[in-house]
């Protein structure tokens, strides 16, 4: 799907029947992506847009790229100092939302895997 997707530059598709419920806001996080990085921003928008709307609480990756993404023009940009002084960033990850945002993405991503022994 990812395939036909980048060349055909489609908008947000009905995915329900190919990709596992659980699933669908991490695949329209992908093909959001793809299609940033391949330089179809109209396209990459509108499916991290359409993947916000089935995010699970606290799992907010499309949230976050598309904030990301409207301080920035609409680019996928490194931005110019990474945590030059790392005290803000040590306090940020050790507040209590972040503390539960993480263990929800621990969840998220050994839910798909409930046969294995070794998640």
């Amino acid at each position: 799907m990812a395939d036909r997707i980048l060349a055909t530059g489609e908008g947000p598709l009905i995915v329900e029947e190919q990709v596992r419920a659980g699933l669908i806001p991490a695949f329209h996080f992908y093909i959001g992506m793809l299609l940033l990085a391949s330089g179809k921003e109209r396209s990459g928008k509108e499916w991290i847009r359409m993947g916000m709307a089935g995010e699970p609480g606290g799992l907010f990756s499309n949230s976050y790229l598309l904030s990301f993404l409207e301080r920035h023009g609409g680019k996928l940009v490194i931005p110019e100092t990474i945590f030059s002084d790392p005290a803000p960033y040590m306090h940020f990850a050790s507040t209590p939302m972040l503390v539960d945002a993480k263990a929800a993405f621990r969840t998220h991503c050994i839910h798909p895997c409930p046969g294995s022994p070794n998640p």
